[in-house]
């Protein structure tokens, strides 16, 4: 090859260089790089991936607490809880055997506010003092909410049970029917109420929890809750 020959393959070749070179730069100040294109398993993959589901509200359960106050949502004492939002109080439904109220606390936890009562019909009626049992919404759903006063010397005791929403006041009210002596009339040996959103209570003294020790219920779902009495 001659002289001439080799200069211009060796110019071309530094100008092939250059191109890369140039080609392979990063973009100049003030310039944005091309957007780069995800592949389509990659967005697939995003896609795909599940939500998380919505929490349980203390509302879900006591549909009661996105509604106003009113004239009997007012306690037979003032809550003195420091953690109970007061403007939360909600009645649920009343009984012979306790005076029962929801309500929320300061965690969003739904509360169980109950005075247990001795059933008198007359003025004089004898109630505890006020007790309070909370719990995450999620948690009661699906096992609902147990309160425990304690009786006295001087003052009633309640075992008291809020039983999961699923649960109707007629699968209640069938298998409480089943206990042998108990019955609809005031103060039975096992009392249910439930509210005029469908909510269920149960109560009983704390002799007859010991003595029953269980009491199960059938679920939509096919299987079956059990309140542990002991």
């Amino acid at each position: 090859m001659n002289r001439k020959a080799s200069a211009a393959l060796a110019l071309g070749t530094i100008a092939l260089l250059a191109t890369a070179c140039a080609a392979t730069e990063d973009p100049a100040p003030g310039t944005s790089p091309a957007p780069s294109q995800s592949s389509p398993a990659a967005a697939e993959s995003s896609s795909a991936q599940p939500s998380s589901p919505a929490s349980v509200q203390a509302a879900d359960i006591v549909p009661t607490l996105e509604n106003a106050a009113t004239d009997q949502d007012k306690t037979p004492e003032p809550v003195t809880d420091p953690e109970i939002d007061q403007d939360s109080i909600r009645a649920l439904a009343q009984m012979s055997y306790a005076k029962q109220y929801a309500a929320v606390n300061d965690s969003g936890e739904l509360c169980l506010i109950a005075w247990a009562y001795d059933g008198s019909q007359d003025a004089n009626g004898t109630m505890s003092e006020e007790e309070v049992e909370c719990e995450d919404p999620a948690e009661v759903k699906e096992e609902g909410l147990h309160l425990d006063v304690d009786a006295t010397s001087s003052t009633p005791g309640v075992e008291l049970y809020l039983l999961p929403p699923d649960l109707t006041e007629e699968t209640v009210r069938t298998e409480l029917l089943k206990i042998e002596g108990n019955h609809e009339d005031l103060r039975p040996l096992v009392e249910f109420a439930a509210t005029d959103f469908g909510l269920v209570s149960v109560a009983m003294e704390a002799k007859t929890a010991s003595d029953l020790g269980k009491i199960s219920f059938p679920r939509s779902s096919g299987t079956e809750f059990t309140l542990d009495l002991d």
